[in-house]
């Protein structure tokens, strides 16, 4: 169920980040705010896994990281389109302890 939850946050996700792109405002709606405190492994490949992988078909690869939803952390698995969206994440907690806010999650 959590893994399911997490696909849907993904996908409300990058719909947000699109509507965004064309200029669509969301104002009014209101969402949780979710968050990322670290990585904890990973990337891990669909490429590398092959038929050990059962993320989404169009995610590239995840990262294990540390969220925080409702107050709670846990553990989850955190997909990516691409292996260079998952290195983006993992840099920016090399440099800073800031976690990231992901909303519509």
């Amino acid at each position: 169920m959590k893994r399911l939850k997490i696909r849907a946050g993904l996908l409300l996700v990058s719909f947000g980040l699109w509507l965004g792109k064309i200029g669509v405002g969301m104002t009014g709606v209101t969402f949780n705010t979710t968050k990322i405190h670290n990585v904890v492994s990973g990337p891990f490949c669909q490429e590398d896994l092959g038929s050990d992988w059962d993320g989404p078909d169009e995610a590239e690869c995840y990262l294990n990281v540390l969220l925080e939803d409702e107050g709670k952390i846990n553990e989850v698995e955190w997909y990516f389109g691409t292996l260079d969206e998952a290195y983006d994440m993992v840099k920016h907690f090399k440099v800073t302890i800031e976690p990231i806010e992901v909303r519509g999650y």
